[in-house]
């Protein structure tokens, strides 16, 4: 038997609270409306400018898609998680790998010196994967005021 395999059947009282709790509807298709409407109150935004999705993979696949299909290049820190730039790769657009700075951290001045007229996405995780040093919010904000305003900035932001 696996280590992983608990031989015996979960309490009755435990079914019971995970059913009343909603779970027992999780086969169904997802109904996001009210966590869309919610998001977007809380944000003072229309719910047309809010998606919701299953983690970051989803969305750091499609801005490539959204963002490059008629050109433009990338700009990211290396090492970083890379899903959007492979995707960008994989449509033959510019990616731009700019090395990280002292101890790990990303290099902001230098990522904001590689933007170009044909920068259209700069991605930055926060913190960085594989480092894990996070950049202060002032820092970032600072880069992404450096981006031109039909360029998409992608921020892969760890809730803790």
């Amino acid at each position: 038997m696996s280590l992983r395999a608990w031989r015996l059947r979960p309490s009755p009282k435990a079914i019971a609270a995970i059913l009343e709790n909603g779970l027992g509807r999780a086969n169904r298709y997802n109904v996001i409306d009210p966590l869309v409407e919610l998001l977007a109150q809380h944000h003072g935004v229309p719910t047309d400018n809010v998606l919701v999705g299953c983690g970051s993979t989803e969305f750091l696949q499609f801005t490539p898609w959204a963002f490059l299909g008629d050109g433009g290049d990338i700009v990211v820190p290396s090492p970083s998680y890379g899903w959007s730039a492979g995707v960008a790769e994989t449509m033959g657009r510019r990616v731009v790998r700019v090395p990280l700075g002292e101890g790990g951290a990303v290099d902001v001045a230098r990522l904001a010196k590689a933007f170009t007229r044909e920068t259209r996405i700069v991605y930055l995780a926060n913190p960085n994967n594989p480092t894990g040093v996070e950049e202060p919010t002032g820092l970032i904000e600072d880069l992404l005021s450096g981006i031109a305003a039909d360029a998409a900035a992608t921020l892969n932001k760890l809730a803790r």
